[in-house]
């Protein structure tokens, strides 16, 4: 079923870019309290969205080396409070526990890529209590993926909501936030009635 994977596909994009309102609210509000923080998503939109604020970058593929690494150094040097990645992009091999907070706009179907990107703001050397926060919307298609990423952990052996102990000696506690505050309920509807021909 190619065009089912695709329209799927698409309408969980579409749910990202929903969610980016949200996720901007969540970064200005980590900005004005001056906590360092961390925004990640499956999905470019919300992650340059939340870029484009004052003090926030963000990494998406495509971007030059150079670039990337601007930002990365720029946020551990405490000269942005926050920065914004892709699950793809910031994953794996960036240190960015410098950050106190994580959200993720939504998550990828590897539940080890999801854990990876949690575990960038996980130190061995500063095992202080991390948060992180997974806005999942009241919509079939959101509530769908929680609940096939949450049986996929389980199978594996993770520990749902908490970084492994195997990629660091600290954990991130998360919560599940649904909440479709801000979002168009007539956009919401049209998505629900085409998640129902799937």
């Amino acid at each position: 079923h190619p065009q089912s994977i695709g329209e799927f596909s698409r309408l969980r994009a579409r749910l990202a870019a929903l969610k980016a309102p949200l996720a901007l609210a969540w970064a200005a509000e980590m900005r004005e309290a001056g906590l360092p923080a961390l925004v990640c998503s499956a999905h470019r939109e919300p992650v340059l969205a939340v870029g484009q604020l004052d003090g926030w970058a963000s990494l998406v593929g495509g971007m030059p080396e150079a670039q990337r690494q601007a930002a990365v150094d720029a946020f551990r040097n405490g000269e942005l409070i926050g920065l914004a990645f892709t699950i793809g992009t910031g994953g794996v091999g960036l240190d960015l526990s410098r950050a106190a907070d994580i959200l993720f706009v939504d998550r990828t179907f590897v539940p080890g890529d999801n854990e990876q990107a949690a575990a960038r703001l996980v130190s061995v050397e500063d095992p202080r209590p991390r948060n992180g926060v997974r806005l999942v919307l009241d919509h079939p298609i959101e509530l769908r993926v929680e609940e096939i990423l949450t049986r996929k952990e389980s199978a594996i052996g993770g520990t749902i909501g908490k970084v492994s102990a195997a990629s660091a000696r600290s954990a991130a506690a998360f919560h599940t936030s649904p909440d479709p505050v801000g979002i168009d309920m007539d956009e919401m509807a049209s998505l629900m009635d085409l998640a129902a021909d799937l």
